[in-house]
């Protein structure tokens, strides 16, 4: 069959060309503007372009593993280990290690024409050989895209990164160290990256020179870009162990505890109770299913007349502590220190003659949480310097209306409490800015940078708390009103609840799937079917990989992009054992065409479903029920005769004999049979390609 001779408009030479002529030159020969319909570069094409990435992928590492061979970076057995060291080794192993004549492994491919490649995929690659490590603080977010500054070079221009996950999780001013690389008319992210912990007043090239410096590296560029590309497993390590210092210093700094002091009646539980309504600071109150079990009948709330500032920003009416009476004893419960002690003076003053202090119990709430929370991280990779930055923690316990603040839920009093943080925050006196407001912090020349970094943090939890209760709460109007133009970026689009992950979460999912793209290919099939030996020994592998069938079902399901998830859709009606059973042999199917710890070709979803119904005419054909004979039948006419066979034998040995019996779990299993030889038989295909 001929080539196309198809022809379009190209907006690049102002001519009709062929189809063949665009998809051959476009960004080689041709330089395409953005607006171009055929160019799958642009952003209105996005979509092309992965599905032009997903096909690159498996010609790298089958590239790679060719010219490298044993010197590939494979991962350790335990697929969880090292995930970020694995993943660097690779990313240099392409773009960075140089042989003896100074090249690279993208140099000496390019240096061939990328043979193997088509025009498109040498496109891709070609930027991808650009990779670079950049500290990108976000600054706009659009639907697919976001726009961000490379804070490691801050005269370049902004960055327009096409990225769906990040740009459906990502907030203003959110940092994160990561891989970059440019494509024609935007840059992409690569594999992972780090959210840059946050501490007070620091922009985040700060936070990340000092931790380089404690580290032993270099603080200026271009020596501070190569070290990072070099030790960025190290930062990820000491992200991590930030962030966790910050937790257990908050735990420290805290300072929780929960007071209980219980004291026997001296008068009348009646004429206690007038004393205790008759005190201005106290509001009635319910008692709980506990207190009602240890006797108690009524209730009061005790408040607090003498609030801070912070706390009256808060919804509600700032409590001591709670009051509970009962015929036989009072007991006063509240936490958090001074507030407790200064409830049990002004219970003491109004009523102490009328009660006799039986006992009284202290419960250390911040130890008890450090407890749970033992530090996991390595301190000697945390500047001293940061930890003396960590952010100052307060407790306060509210007594709070519903009925004034819409319809009462947990989602509106946080909207409220968000409202609040911004509402008069230009006028408060911040320790930050040696005490002055923001307001005149944006007139002082020498507090006005130290006020743009409070502020990105101010917009940054901002965004984070909309996106997590789902509303529109502009916070620009106040950076308008403090004249911080550098910092008027519109709001995030609306984000659904689905979307609602934390950049930690996102950049957890990206070190999973990087752990996947970056193991080398699997062994290709041999030309004719897998003989029993084969079968035996692989199997005899992969049970040694997993001791736990369950861990092999998860794992399968994120290496092939879903085909548990995919194949449960046909056993929702099935008995728990016969649904058990068949993923089990699916997965292990999987692992038995594309071992672990290797490289699996994306599966062909199309060439699935068509298979699937390819199977079930051929097992009309068959008589099934109760037949050794035509389940031979069977397994002789599959492509893969060995690993049909082993399917079958796993399918079997979780079933039980005697349910088989019933009627529906026999359909089952004949509906099990059909999709382990669909399965096969597309595996087949795929990795004879």
């Amino acid at each position: 069959m001929g080539q196309s001779k198809k022809k379009r408009q190209c907006p690049a030479i102002g001519r009709e060309i062929t189809s063949a002529e665009c998809g051959g030159g476009r960004h080689t020969r041709l330089a395409c503007p953005p607006a171009c319909p055929f160019d799958p570069f642009t952003l209105q094409n996005y979509a092309q372009a992965l599905a032009i990435e997903d096909g690159l992928t498996p010609k790298v590492l089958r590239r790679m593993a060719d010219e490298l061979g044993s010197a590939y970076p494979v991962p350790k057995s335990d697929r969880n280990e090292d995930q970020v060291d694995c993943f660097v080794r690779s990313v240099h192993a392409r773009f960075f290690e140089r042989d003896v004549a100074g090249k690279t492994f993208a140099e000496r491919w390019e240096a061939t024409g990328y043979a193997g490649l088509t025009n498109d995929e040498r496109v891709i690659f070609g930027g991808q050989a650009q990779l670079r490590v950049a500290l990108l603080e976000v600054h706009r977010v659009g639907a697919e895209h976001v726009e961000a500054q490379d804070r490691l070079d801050l005269a370049a221009p902004p960055l327009l990164l096409c990225d769906r996950s990040l740009a459906a999780m990502a907030e203003r001013f959110s940092t994160l160290l990561t891989w970059v690389y440019p494509q024609p008319h935007y840059a992409r992210l690569n594999g992972m990256a780090d959210v840059v912990p946050d501490y007070s007043g620091m922009e985040p090239e700060e936070i990340v020179r000092a931790i380089v410096q404690h580290l032993g590296g270099p603080a200026e560029q271009p020596a501070l870009r190569v070290w990072l590309q070099k030790n960025f497993a190290l930062m990820h390590r000491a992200f991590a162990a930030c962030t966790e210092s910050i937790q257990q210093r908050r735990f420290e700094q805290l300072g929780a505890s929960f007071h209980t002091v219980v004291y026997r009646l001296r008068a009348s539980m009646e004429t206690l109770a007038q004393r205790i309504a008759a005190q201005p600071a106290v509001v009635e109150s319910p008692v709980d299913a506990a207190e009602r079990k240890a006797g108690y009948t009524q209730g009061w709330v005790w408040l607090d007349e003498n609030p801070d500032a912070d706390v009256l920003r808060q919804p509600g009416r700032p409590t001591l502590g709670n009051v509970a009476l009962g015929p036989q004893q009072l007991c006063l419960k509240g936490g958090l220190g001074e507030r407790f002690a200064a409830l049990r003076a002004a219970f003491e003053s109004s009523c102490g003659d009328a009660v006799e202090l039986v006992s009284e119990r202290t419960d250390d709430v911040a130890r008890q949480l450090a407890l749970r929370h033992p530090p996991q991280f390595d301190p000697a990779l945390v500047p001293p310097a940061l930890l003396a930055l960590t952010p100052q923690y307060k407790m306060n316990v509210s007594l709070v209306n519903p009925t004034e603040h819409g319809d009462g839920s947990p989602r509106e009093l946080e909207l409220r409490i968000v409202r609040d943080n911004v509402h008069g925050y230009a006028e408060r006196a911040l320790p930050g800015l040696d005490g002055r407001t923001p307001r005149e912090a944006a007139r002082d020349p020498l507090l006005r940078p130290r006020l743009m970094t409070m502020v990105k943090q101010l917009v940054r939890s901002h965004d984070q708390a909309c996106r997590r209760l789902g509303a529109s709460e502009d916070i620009n109007g106040l950076v308008r009103e403090l004249g911080l133009t550098e910092l008027d970026f519109p709001p995030p689009p609306p984000r659904t609840p689905a979307q609602q992950e934390d950049l930690d979460e996102l950049f957890d999912d990206a070190q999973d799937e990087a752990a996947v793209y970056d193991r080398p290919p699997a062994p290709p099939l041999p030309a004719g079917p897998l003989s029993k030996e084969d079968i035996g020994l692989r199997f005899a592998q992969l049970s040694q990989c997993y001791l736990n069938p369950l861990d092999m079902v998860d794992d399968c399901d994120a290496d092939s992009d879903g085909l548990i998830e995919f194949m449960e859709q046909y056993t929702e009606d099935w008995h728990d054992k016969d649904h058990a059973s068949l993923i089990a042999s699916v997965a292990t199917v999987w692992y038995l065409v594309y071992p672990p710890d290797f490289y699996a070709a994306p599966l062909e979803w199309k060439l699935l479903e068509d298979q699937i119904q390819r199977s079930l005419h051929m097992m009309a054909e068959i008589p099934l029920h109760g037949s050794v004979a035509g389940v031979e039948a069977l397994v002789q006419k599959s492509s893969q005769p060995a690993l049909f066979a082993c399917a079958i034998s796993v399918l079997m040995t979780g079933l039980d004999p005697k349910g088989m019996r019933e009627p529906a779990r026999q359909n089952a299993n004949l509906q099990a049979l059909t999709l382990l030889h669909a399965l096969i038989e597309t595996l087949h295909v795929v990795a004879h390609k």
